[in-house]
């Protein structure tokens, strides 16, 4: 009998780090793990293949979206019968029992601003404020030794 895990992470495919790496740690050891991917998206190829809780949330803003996902994927993993949680970040307010962490957003936060400077109008400019905000908030949070 092999471990049940839930994998939680906004997106599962071959695009970008995180979400790649993800794909590739399913495709190379679910004959070993019983991964249920808790995510927005999955690669074409593991669909229908490994059991997949889709988390149906809006993708802009990008705030919204983390929020939303945030929310949505507590719901989801409750409902799951698994022995592990691991998790792509601090991406579910549950508690996890492995994070895998590519960015920490609170030490983003700490640079100085010109060196996290982002191109584009107001708008842009608030909704990365916003996001950073939203994200350094759920580090705090999701990373304290009662939840991880």
């Amino acid at each position: 009998m092999s471990v049940k895990v839930a994998l939680v992470a906004h997106n599962i495919h071959d695009q970008g780090g995180m979400e790649r790496s993800l794909a590739e740690l399913v495709r190379r050891t679910s004959d070993r793990v019983d991964f249920h991917l808790v995510a927005a998206g999955i690669a074409e190829d593991l669909r229908g293949t490994i059991p997949w809780t889709r988390v149906p949330v809006p993708q802009r803003p990008v705030p919204l979206f983390f929020s939303s996902f945030y929310a949505a994927a507590a719901a989801a993993v409750t409902r799951l019968n698994v022995d592990l949680v691991h998790t792509m970040g601090a991406v579910y307010p549950g508690k996890a029992d492995l994070v895998s962490v590519q960015f920490c957003h609170a030490a983003f936060g700490e640079l100085p601003s010109g060196t996290r400077a982002v191109s584009g109008g107001r708008l842009r400019q608030v909704n990365r404020r916003l996001d950073l905000a939203i994200s350094t908030a759920a580090e705090r949070r999701s990373y304290r030794p009662s939840k991880v």
